[in-house]
Parts: structure tokens; sequence; C-alpha cells
């Protein structure tokens, strides 16, 4: 699954710096895609809709994308999960023609969930059929796209990514430029067009890659039920995320109506959305740096227990292996902690710069030093998932979205000033539990693999050694 991230490492090693800036440009687009697709359609409608739609449709709109773009990542969360143990299996067993039939289960998977997670929400929005309709299209092809960007991880083209998102970009830009006097209605249309543009781009991208003729895979019910685990733990990880957000529009005095029971907090909302901005250079080194070298020290490490390599050379496999997890969590860390000390001292002038309300602040700040524990937690995570530790993943993910709602519940009545420690809090947590499981794992990592995690001796109880 980490195709794309070596070749993007080799782009930086061997272009200069140059290629240093393409495959971290890159890197960006496909680890961070859609959130960056979001935001930016957000701050671009939200200037030309003023000009041309004015103030109230204008912030119509961006309560219909804010509600598409997190409940779209939630009705994904489990088939993403899924997928993408299902597919590293295929590619792990040179079986690529698989990934097509793959790829159409899951888009059908997302689809079914946010359908009617769309009708339910904007049923309550007060919108007009029509428009009910097309906001819930938006939801449905915004999940289509994270699916999507899932297999692209997979894929080696890395210029057909920037091109996918670029076109939808593209499409609305020129659709607006022709747009002058546009109407709620219009404006869903024009965005409904730039994320069909972008769901299809990014399809073909993967269907360049993987050419077979798409097959429905016959047991893709029973692999939700052997991996449930991971189904769970992806949704408790996007739960985590926005769960601090939804109490906040429900249950803070300052949120405010955007479509009829629709909320959202113009305080929290733009602040926290910025500050999470934060982890795109993060998860860019994720994907180049850290998930490959990783891979490749793993790799050694099975070669050597599935070879015919004497046990003092796979202790010391075992060994390069710890290093190399301590070197990326330490890279990471020091990496995301500068980026976020930065953004911490710089927020007065950027909150100043954007026009943005300053009490949102407090909120920012504390999402951007969140984000380095939410990056630390998410690469232990991925180490947990590649020693197949599914129950393990599942109480990191448990433990940010309880900790996230308490702490939020906590102090959502206490005023500005405490939005953004529920998230926080629940990232501090989530990072904490991934360290010590993963070490505990580390440690045991030989027996893990030979007996407590060996399927032909636990059985099912391996899930939760």
């Amino acid at each position: 699954m980490a195709g794309i991230g070596f070749r993007l490492a080799r782009i930086a090693q061997v272009g200069g710096i140059g290629g240093v800036v393409s495959a971290a440009s890159h890197g960006a687009v496909i680890s961070s895609g859609p959130w960056l697709m979001a935001a930016g359609a957000v701050m671009a409608l939200e200037s030309w809709g003023q000009r041309h739609a004015g103030m109230a449709v204008t912030g119509a709109l961006q309560t219909i994308l804010v509600y598409a773009f997190s409940l779209s990542a939630l009705a994904a969360a489990p088939t993403i999960a899924v997928t993408t143990r299902v597919m590293s299996d295929m590619l792990y067993a040179r079986r690529p023609s698989q990934v097509p039939g793959i790829l159409i289960a899951a888009l059908v998977g997302a689809a079914m969930t946010a359908v009617p997670t769309g009708a339910l929400v904007y049923g309550l929005s007060g919108l007009a059929l029509l428009d009910q309709l097309a906001a819930t299209a938006i939801l449905t092809l915004l999940a289509e796209i994270w699916v999507a960007n899932l297999f692209l991880t997979a894929t080696r083209r890395h210029r057909a990514v920037l091109t996918g998102y670029a076109g939808g970009i593209g499409v609305v830009v020129l659709a607006g430029a022709f747009a002058t006097d546009v109407g709620l209605r219009g404006l869903l249309w024009l965005t409904l067009a730039g994320v069909g543009v972008t769901a299809i781009m990014l399809v073909r991208a993967v269907r360049y890659s993987f050419v077979a003729p798409p097959v429905w895979p016959m047991d893709w019910g029973k692999a939700y039920r052997r991996h449930a685990l991971l189904a769970i733990g992806g949704t408790f990880a996007t739960l985590a995320l926005w769960m601090d957000k939804w109490i906040t529009w429900y249950a803070a005095g300052d949120s405010v109506a955007g479509l009829s029971m629709l909320r959202f907090n113009p305080i929290y909302d733009p602040a926290s959305f910025l500050g999470l901005l934060s982890l795109v250079p993060g998860l860019t080194l994720l994907l180049i740096a850290t998930e490959t070298r990783f891979d490749r020290r793993f790799t050694v490490l099975m070669a050597a227990c599935t070879g015919t390599a004497p046990i003092a050379g796979i202790h010391d496999a075992r060994r390069s292996v710890i290093r190399t997890v301590l070197h990326d969590a330490r890279l990471l860390v020091v990496v995301q902690a500068t980026i976020a000390a930065a953004l911490w001292v710089l927020a007065p002038e950027m909150f100043k710069a954007i026009g943005a309300d300053p009490r949102g602040i407090f909120a920012f700040r504390f999402t951007a030093v969140g984000a380095v524990f939410h990056l630390a937690a998410l690469f232990f995570t991925i180490i947990l998932s590649y020693l197949d530790l599914a129950g393990r993943v599942l109480i990191v993910w448990a433990m940010f979205f309880v900790v996230s709602t308490v702490a939020t519940l906590m102090t959502v009545h206490a005023g500005f000033a405490w939005y953004g420690w529920g998230y926080l809090a629940g990232a501090v947590m989530a990072a904490t539990t991934g360290a010590a499981l993963v070490a505990h794992a580390l440690w045991n990592l030989i027996y893990l693999l030979f007996v407590g995690n060996n399927p032909a001796i636990m059985g099912d109880r391996r899930r939760w050694a």
C-alpha cells in the first residue's frame, strides 16, 4: 500500500531540490487530498459567493459542505479500513487483477452508507427537495473520493493524482467565471460538478494502474466480518476527529443555526479546520519517508523469519525494526512540533491577515498542538497494522474518541478559550496509548510473529494479542 510513497521517495532522492519540491507537493495532495480540496473549496466559494450570491447563501453553502465533508469521512471510514486490509492482502499475494473488483465493491459500500446518511441529515435542513438531492450527491461523491484516494496510495502514477484534484477545482473555477449571479441551488450544482469530475478522474487514475476487468469479490461480505475490528477502529478514528466539533455545534452557546436544524460554530470551526491543516506536512513525511522506511525493515524481518536465517539474524532484524520506529517517531514529532510552535507564535498575525475571528486563536493553537499527538497516534497505528494487531488499533482510536468526547463535554460551556481542549486531550491519550502498545509489541515481536499472533496457533484470539 506504500507503492506511491516509494515512487515519491525515489523522486526526492534523485531529483535534487526540484525533486524534493515535486515529491512534497504530490505527497501532500495524495496524503491530504480531500482535506486540501475541502479547505480550498470552502475558501474559494466564500470569496466568490460573497460577491455574487450574498452572505446568507454563502453561509448556507458552507454549512452544507462542512456537514458533507465530515459525514462523508464517517460514511467511508469502515469501508476504507476493511478495503485497506483486503487490498494489501491481494497485492502481497501478487494478485493485482483483483484490485478493480475491490475498488467497485468499496465504492458501492461507501455509497450505501453515504446516501441514507445524506438523506437523513439534509432532510433536517429545510432545503427544497432538489437541493437536498444535490447536497446528498455531494456527500456521496466525497465519500467516493475518500475511497479512491486510498487506492491511489498503491499506484505509482503520482501525476494523475494531482491532475484529478486540479481537474475538479478547474471545473468550479471556469464555471464560476461565467456565472455572475447564482443562488444556493446554482452554487450546489457548481460544487457537485467539481466534486463529480474529481471523483471520476481519481477512479480513472486507479484504473490506469490496475487495468484488469473488475470482478466483484465473492467474499466481500465475509471481509467485513473477518476484519470487523479494523472497521470499528476506522469508525472510531473518524468519530474522534469530529466529535468535538459536533458537540460544539449543538452544545456551545455561541453556535448558530446554519440551515434549520443544521448548526455550526463560527468561532471554533474555521480555527479548528485551519489548525488541522497543519497535519499536511507531517502526513506527507509519513507517506514519503517513514512508512516506506519501516516497510523495508519489516520486509527484511519477515524474510528472515520465513527463510533460513539463524535466530541471531532474526533478532538483528528485529533490532533494526525497533531502531527505525524510534528514529521515525522522533522525526515526525520533531517536525510536527516545530510547525506547531511556529503556528502558536504566529497565530495572532495569521488571524489578522486572513480576517478571522481572533477568539478562534485559542482553538487554533490547541488544535495545532493536538495535531502533533494525532500524527504520532496515526504513526503508531500504522505500525500496529503492519503487525496485524487490529485489536490494539481499535484501542488507540477508542481512547482518542472517549477522552476527546468527555473533555469536550466538560469544557464546552466554559467559553471560547477552552475550544480545542477536547481534541488535544484525546490526541495526547491516543499517542500515549499507541506508544505503549507499540513498545510492548516490538519488545515481544518474535513471540508475536511465531506464536502470539500466529493464526494457525491462536485462531481468532490473536486479534487481541
